[in-house]
């Protein structure tokens, strides 16, 4: 089991409760690399919970599920576009790829490091009439893909199949 964008690694516990043979989380030292565009609109803080915080949180998870000596269970610093060659039955990427410069070369990443399932959560765009947009919002930056889109980008680098579990809609 592989979490991208892990933050205290409660998926990664959870992952190990559910019988997971090994988990591993990553994270990016967002001070230092969190990707934006553009580079100087990047916040000060990309996130409320500072590092030391994490890591804290992390360490009283392994006592609370015994894991402080177990190699089940890591963390580790890497971008999503270098996540290495290893592969991973089961990879969960959530609340990630909407955040990235280049949506397209990290599904292509996540495509290589899967051996079997990818869980994707993002934020999805609605806008307009065709079924395959993307919409690059002027608030924040980020990239949008409709359902459809992320899908076809899906199958596109080499997924077996791909289907939308959930589809929220928004105001866009």
């Amino acid at each position: 089991f592989l979490d991208i964008g892990s933050e205290e690694g409660y998926s990664v516990f959870n992952a190990l409760k559910k019988n997971a043979k090994s988990a591993k989380g990553v994270n990016i030292h967002e001070s230092e690399e969190y990707d934006y565009f553009p580079r100087y609109l990047v916040p000060k803080r990309a996130t409320g919970r500072l590092e030391k915080d994490k890591e804290e949180t992390r360490n009283f998870l392994k006592k609370i599920y015994n894991l402080e000596n177990s190699s089940r269970v890591s963390f580790d610093y890497k971008n999503i576009y270098d996540l290495g060659n290893d592969k991973y039955d089961f990879v969960f990427c959530f609340g990630v790829l909407y955040h990235l410069k280049n949506p397209y070369l990290a599904i292509e990443n996540l495509f290589n490091i899967t051996k079997e399932t990818l869980l994707l959560e993002t934020q999805g765009s609605f806008a307009g009439k065709n079924k395959f947009s993307v919409l690059l919002s002027s608030e924040d930056g980020f990239v949008r893909h409709s359902p459809e889109a992320l899908k076809f980008l899906l199958l596109k680098a080499g997924f077996n199949s791909a289907e939308v579990i959930f589809s929220g809609v928004n105001k866009i």
